[in-house]
């Protein structure tokens, strides 16, 4: 093999393995980036849970009965007991 063969089997070889390591750390990098947008999905699927689940809550008859309830004792005057006359001394 002349010297000419040598390096270029050699220069090809130095290519490949370039190659290859950036293919890895452009997978490493696509992984890290679908680990991120994973989390993401998972806490807007936790955060869409929680609001069903009060909205839910809020459509419940019970939930909307105490509402009410709250709402008219809000809006309605207050009775006030007769003032209370301090005791005398003697």
């Amino acid at each position: 093999m002349t010297l000419f063969r040598t390096i270029l089997v050699l220069l090809l070889g130095l290519v490949l393995m370039l190659a290859v390591v950036m293919l890895r750390a452009d997978t490493a990098r696509l992984h890290h980036q679908v680990a991120r947008v994973e989390r993401e999905t998972e806490l807007i699927v936790q955060q869409i849970a929680d609001r069903e689940i009060e909205a839910a809550r809020l459509r419940s008859p019970m939930q909307i009965w105490e509402q009410l309830k709250l709402a008219v004792e809000r809006t309605l005057p207050q009775e006030t007991a007769p003032p209370v006359a301090p005791p005398r001394r003697r």
